[in-house]
């Protein structure tokens, strides 16, 4: 099945279609990834708070929006820097040090940012998770 047929049809911009997000993260490429790193995660962290349906969500979401933008797929990412990715996911660091919590409903209007902006970048999910990008679309 093609990647657009994967696209949610009925409130295309709501990360509430969660469906078509953890269908998305699903497909083939990514989907023994995901579940590996999400156990990486898990067991590096014992407190990791997100389920795996929510990081599929998160994951999900991304990629939908980087094919609408991108119009390809999403490039493989390794298992190791899924696992970073996931590990983070569910916090932001300010300038400060200081912990803010994520949840995973707030990060489709970061996401929306992300993608609204016309940034010298890939726009890889490497790059969104990277450095201070996700500490500005959530204060923003």
């Amino acid at each position: 099945m093609p990647f657009s047929a994967f696209i949610p049809t009925d409130n295309a911009n709501s990360i509430m279609n969660i469906k078509d997000c953890i269908e998305t993260a699903n497909q083939s490429n990514y989907k023994d990834s995901i579940l590996i790193a999400y156990k990486s995660a898990c067991l590096a962290d014992d407190l990791y708070c997100y389920t795996l349906d929510q990081v599929k969500t998160v994951i999900g979401y991304f990629f939908l929006k980087y094919q609408r933008y991108i119009k390809e797929l999403h490039p493989k990412i390794s298992t190791k820097k899924l696992t970073e990715i996931i590990l983070n996911m569910p916090y932001i660091i300010n300038r400060n040090g200081e912990v803010i919590d994520i949840s995973p409903e707030e990060y489709e209007i970061m996401i929306d940012k992300y993608f609204s902006e016309s940034l010298n970048c890939d726009y890889n999910i490497i790059h969104f998770f990277s450095g201070n990008i996700r500490l500005y679309r959530y204060m923003n």
